[in-house]
């Protein structure tokens, strides 16, 4: 399956700038709402999650429909966003960096098995296996260059700045790292990166066909490792732990 029609840059685009732009505001904002964790948990769940979805899901034909599914994802995810922050509440007695943590892994996992159905949804194609377990690969390899493109465009800022630092020139050193200027340029370069990669559908595919041969021949040698590892602890007295047994010492504890 490959993807054939042109993708809109100039919404994509649009949406990454916005994107830099809102989460420029959050981050540097000192007042309410976002000083308090029952606003701004949600509001940065929507700078982040709304416009990713979005950017991986948008092709000219399905613009009204991924709008109208990441309106209803969106919804979900700021109601379990709203919860976390009230439950975090108030800001100054309660730590929120594990909460925090843990919700952020919990709605990327979310956001990541809600996306394949949506993209689906937004397509109007039938749902079958092959057709999910493309669109899982194709998301994360794209997203996961798209990273490392914005990695590339902040290593080159860094050493253009550096360069000019060595002149005597401070001003772009000073410019290069200030919020207001990169979250929007990192987010501008990972909306060109998706674009970029998302045209790229049968290199992605390559990809992912490589990475699946590298599992499958990897599988069986783990597994012989795993057997051997398991092999010596019973013949050397010890035994996993949480098996009953004779042995008093327990292996991978």
């Amino acid at each position: 399956m490959s993807e054939t029609t042109v993708l809109p840059r100039g919404l994509m685009l649009m949406i990454a700038a916005i994107q830099g732009l809102a989460l420029f505001a959050l981050l540097d904002a000192k007042v309410w709402p976002t000083d308090q964790p029952f606003w701004s948990f949600p509001l940065w769940t929507v700078a982040v999650f709304a416009p990713l979805v979005m950017l991986l899901s948008l092709t000219p034909n399905n613009t009204r429909q991924v709008f109208r599914l990441t309106g209803v994802l969106t919804a979900l995810l700021v109601m379990a966003a709203m919860y976390v922050g009230w439950q975090v509440q108030p800001y100054e007695e309660t730590g929120t960096s594990s909460i925090a943590v843990i919700f952020v892994v919990s709605s990327a996992l979310a956001v990541f098995k809600a996306l394949m159905h949506l993209q689906q949804r937004a397509n109007q194609v039938p749902l079958t296996y092959d057709l999910l377990f493309t669109y899982s690969w194709r998301n994360f390899l794209v997203a996961a260059l798209s990273g490392a493109f914005v990695g590339g465009v902040a290593v080159i800022l860094a050493l253009w700045g550096g360069l000019f630092s060595i002149i005597g020139i401070d001003f772009f050193a000073d410019l290069f790292t200030e919020p207001w200027f990169f979250l929007p340029v990192a987010s501008i370069a990972f909306g060109l990166g998706v674009t970029i990669f998302r045209n790229l559908t049968h290199i992605i595919d390559s990809i992912n066909r490589l990475l699946e041969a590298l599992i499958r021949l990897l599988l069986p040698l783990v597994v012989v490792v795993v057997l051997i590892s398991l092999g010596r602890c019973r013949s050397s007295g010890w035994a996993p732990c949480g098996i009953p047994g004779p042995a008093q010492r327990c292996c991978y504890g």
